[in-house]
């Protein structure tokens, strides 16, 4: 079920390469209210209509500290080189909507961040 009329009480999403940056991200946010939250993802911005994403999932770790509730996603097996849109919707509605780029596979591309 996707609600598009309340707004996810999420913050302070950030990335994160942990091992292959071509082909892995990790999402982190502060999950100010709300329970149960899931990610929708794919390569296609359908902005907040979590339904339309092929892809979702929960977070593998959460973290409290500092007054804050951090949350994980480890994604894997994305494509080098490649956009990618997300939103995280929880028990209050569905966050706004983001995206991330993978970075290239070819050693001879440049990168600049």
């Amino acid at each position: 079920m996707c609600v598009l009329t309340t707004q996810a009480k999420t913050v302070r999403y950030r990335t994160v390469w942990r091992t292959d940056p071509a082909t892995t991200m990790v999402i982190g946010w502060d999950q100010v209210s709300g329970v149960q939250p899931i990610m929708y993802f794919g390569k296609t911005d359908h902005g907040k209509n979590c339904a339309a994403y092929p892809s979702r999932q929960t977070p593998s770790k959460v973290n409290h500290a500092k007054g804050m509730k951090n949350h994980f996603i480890r994604l894997k097996n994305l494509e080098p080189n490649t956009v990618y849109y997300f939103v995280v919707q929880d028990s209050e509605g569905t966050g706004r909507r983001m995206s991330f780029k993978t970075a290239t596979d070819n050693i001879n591309d440049r990168i600049s961040i």
